[in-house]
């Protein structure tokens, strides 16, 4: 029974460590995927047109940013944290522990994004963006 209940203990510690999550057992490995979204606008001071294609992949032992576009190549290793809200996921950077936005599953293979990460060339806009999971 000790052994067991140890076992089970490191397990939920190491998925802890590679999640970042605060409860490692609730996270669903439905999530598990690749995702993208691409958005295109205009920056209004300068004029200039952005572009920029967000890539999230999730998987059982990592979780990775990459954004690529005009005047943008980040890429960073993140972390996910459920909330109270059953069908949401968090994701923040892992070294700075900013948050880069939250993900909203609304149906089978149906998904949402808001990206609050900024810089530049970014805004968020607290809007919630369709998409796609390969």
């Amino acid at each position: 029974m000790f052994k067991k209940l140890v076992i089970i203990v490191f397990t939920t510690l190491l998925l802890a460590s590679c999640y970042g999550h605060r409860d490692a057992s609730s996270f669903n490995t439905d999530w598990n995927g690749i995702y993208t979204y691409s958005t295109y606008r205009t920056n209004e001071s300068t004029g200039t047109g952005i572009g920029e294609s967000y890539t999230l992949t999730l998987a059982d032992n990592r979780c990775n940013v990459d954004i690529v576009g005009y005047q943008v190549d980040k890429h960073f290793a993140c972390y996910l944290e459920t909330t109270t809200r059953p069908n949401y996921i968090n994701i923040y950077d892992l070294d700075n522990k900013t948050k880069f936005g939250e993900v909203k599953r609304t149906g089978v293979d149906d998904y949402l994004i808001k990206v609050t990460y900024f810089d530049e060339y970014n805004e968020p806009d607290n809007n919630f963006y369709s998409l796609d999971k390969k």
